[in-house]
C-alpha cells in the first residue's frame, strides 16, 4: 500500500516546550473553541499527523524531555515519522535542496525572520504561532454584481513567503488584458519582498494551440511577460532574479486551473481571469493551506502530473520557454528533493 505523502517539519524542542506549556485556555462558557485555541489545534495537527518531524535531539536523549512524549507516541503509532538534525545543517547548500514545502518551527523570532527573508520559506515562532499564514481554507467568489473581495487584493490575507510558483491555466496568456488584470496582479500580491539568498522559479502551463495553430506568438508572450515581471520588480525594491518558464501543453491535458507555490493551492475550475472586459466575471476558487493532510496529497498529485507533463513537452520538443533553459531549469515544486 502506497503512503500518502508527508508534509516535513523542522522543529525546536525550545519551540515544542513553548508550545505544549502555551497552550490556549477553553472557556467554559462558550460553545466553541476560541480562534487561538483552534490555532493551536492546527498545529497539533501540522506536528502530529502525517509529517516527518525532525526534532533537534539527538536520538538517545530524546526520552529524557517530557515535551517529547507525544511525539514518541505518534512515531511508535506509525502517525509521524520522526528525525534528528543539528542546528548547524541549516546552510545555503541545504536549503538549496531541502523540500521545497518543509516548515521550520523555531523559538528564536529573529533567526525566522533572517531566514524567512533570506530563504523564502515558512519559518515561525512560538511567539508568532497566531499571526503565522497557517489557516483554514477559503472559498472566494466573483460576481458581475462587484467584486466583493476587492479583486485580487484578496490575496493580502495569504501572503507568505515563498521561492516558487506554478501557474497552470489553458487560457490565461490568451490577451494582453487577462495578463495586466489577473496574472500580473497575482504575481504583485504573492512574490515576496525579501529573497535575499535564492533565485524565485515561476512555471506557467497553458494552451498555446487551438487545433494544432497557436494561438499566440509566444516568444512575444514571454518577452512582455519578462518585461512586465522586471518592472513590477522596480516599483516594489524587489532586488531577488526570477526565472520564468512557459511550457506548452494539449488543451485536454489539465482542466482544472490551479496556483501552487511552497505552501498554498488555489484551485478555480473557471481559471483566474476573474477580471476582464472592463468588469468582474462569474468566478469561483479555493485557498488552501497544506497544513491539511487532504490538501498536501491533492498538491502533491498535482505536481506529479505536472511533472509527467513538463518531461512529455521536452521529449516532444514542445512549446518551452526559454528554449536555451527547457533543459536546466525545473521549478523547485517539480525538481525532485535530495533531503
Amino acid at each position: 500500500m502506497n503512503r500518502l505523502p508527508v508534509l516535513p517539519v523542522y522543529c525546536q524542542l525550545s519551540f515544542l516546550t513553548s508550545f505544549l506549556l502555551n497552550r490556549p485556555k477553553h472557556d467554559d462558557d462558550e460553545p466553541f473553541d476560541s480562534d487561538e485555541l483552534k490555532t493551536w489545534k492546527l498545529f497539533c495537527e501540522l506536528i502530529y499527523r502525517n509529517s516527518i518531524v525532525y526534532i533537534d535531539v539527538a536520538d538517545e536523549n530524546i526520552k529524557n524531555s517530557p515535551f517529547t512524549k507525544r511525539l514518541l507516541n505518534a512515531h511508535s503509532e506509525n502517525k509521524i515519522t520522526l528525525k534528528h538534525f543539528k542546528m548547524e545543517q541549516l546552510n545555503d547548500n541545504f536549503f538549496q535542496n531541502v523540500n521545497p514545502h518543509s516548515i521550520f518551527l523555531f523559538s528564536d523570532n529573529k533567526l525566522c525572520e533572517n531566514y524567512q527573508d533570506d530563504y523564502g520559506m515558512l519559518f515561525i515562532s512560538d511567539k508568532d504561532i497566531y499571526d503565522s499564514p497557517i489557516r483554514q481554507n477559503l472559498d472566494i467568489e466573483f460576481s458581475q454584481a462587484g467584486p466583493q473581495y476587492g479583486g485580487w487584493g484578496i490575496l493580502n490575507k495569504f501572503k507568505h513567503p515563498c521561492n516558487t510558483m506554478i501557474v497552470a491555466d489553458n487560457y490565461i496568456l490568451d490577451d494582453l488584458q487577462k495578463i495586466e488584470k489577473n496574472l500580473l496582479e497575482i504575481f504583485k500580491k504573492l512574490l515576496p519582498v525579501k529573497l535575499a539568498k535564492n533565485d524565485f522559479h515561476i512555471t506557467i502551463f497553458t494552451n498555446c494551440k487551438d487545433k494544432n495553430r497557436l494561438k499566440y506568438d509566444i516568444e512575444s508572450r514571454y518577452k512582455y511577460l519578462t518585461q512586465q515581471i522586471s518592472m513590477i520588480k522596480r516599483s516594489s525594491n524587489r532586488t531577488y532574479n526570477i526565472v520564468l518558464k512557459i511550457i506548452g501543453m494539449p488543451g485536454n491535458k489539465i482542466h482544472d486551473r490551479n496556483i501552487l507555490t511552497n505552501y498554498i493551492k488555489i484551485n478555480s475550475g473557471h481559471g483566474f481571469s476573474i477580471y476582464k472586459d472592463a468588469k468582474f466575471a462569474n468566478s469561483r476558487f479555493s485557498i488552501d493551506f497544506i497544513s491539511k493532510n487532504n490538501i498536501f496529497d491533492n498538491l502533491s498529485t498535482l505536481i506529479t502530473m505536472y511533472k509527467i507533463v513538463e518531461q512529455n513537452a521536452k521529449n516532444k520538443d514542445d512549446v518551452v520557454m526559454p528554449k536555451n533553459l527547457s533543459g536546466k531549469i525545473t521549478t523547485r515544486l517539480l525538481k525532485e528533493c535530495i533531503i
